[in-house]
């Protein structure tokens, strides 16, 4: 349809999660705007460094609940006021970005 392509994260081949700007309005949808703390290109010492390093940097994690499918954002270290939010979005997502 009229998704964005990098805006979808493939769980498998029956489930994906849609984040799209057109959803900004939409508070059940503002986890989409949530980003990856690091990101790697093709090399593999950059790979590496964002295996070693994205979960660390991360304060966040998403959970699924997969029977319900949803995704919930939740926090894993103390967040202050106006910090902002980030997840690993994993190395296979930027792998295939790559």
């Amino acid at each position: 349809g009229n998704i964005k392509s990098n805006y979808r994260y493939y769980i498998d081949e029956n489930i994906n999660v849609i984040g799209d700007p057109i959803f900004f309005n939409n508070p059940n949808y503002l986890g989409h705007l949530i980003n990856d703390s690091m990101n790697h290109n093709k090399t593999k010492k950059s790979r590496n460094k964002y295996i070693s390093q994205s979960q660390l940097k991360s304060n966040c994690d998403l959970i699924s609940n997969t029977p319900f499918l949803y995704i919930a954002v939740v926090s894993n270290k103390f967040i202050k006021k106006d910090e902002e939010l980030f997840v690993s979005y994993g190395v296979q997502y930027w792998d295939k970005i790559n």
